[in-house]
């Protein structure tokens, strides 16, 4: 797991607890993403969290776990949604949300445009 979020460009965390239990799966990856380092790779990171209780919840863990979250969010694009204020509409989570899909779509595209070449190229 370490080596696909390190290679991937994108990550998403919905339905993951970024506390307790969980974290220690990601906590190097952060610790990683919030440093200087030679092999440094901004990433887009998307966290998907129900209410601001739990998104204080993953900051507060952040910081007790040595993790600078300022550094975190300035070296990547760092977004958090928080899901029971996007149902209930609120403007900002559903701007960020629908930047979230928009980049999606982006993504998708591209990804078949590359699958058409290598197709086209394999048919010649």
């Amino acid at each position: 797991m370490i080596e696909a979020l390190e290679e991937a460009n994108e990550i998403v965390f919905f339905g993951h607890s970024i506390n307790g239990m969980d974290f220690p799966y990601f906590k190097d990856f952060f610790v990683k993403q919030s440093q200087s380092s030679q092999n440094f790779k901004r990433k887009i990171i998307t966290i998907f969290t129900y209410d601001n209780e739990s998104e204080e919840k993953i900051r507060d863990n952040f910081r007790e776990e040595g993790i600078n979250t300022r550094d975190l969010m300035s070296r990547n694009e760092l977004t958090i949604i928080e899901t029971k204020l996007l149902n209930e509409g609120d403007e900002h989570e559903e701007k960020k949300f629908g930047t979230f899909l928009s980049h999606l779509q982006e993504d998708s595209k591209d990804a078949e445009n590359q699958e058409i070449k290598r197709l086209e190229q394999d048919l010649l």
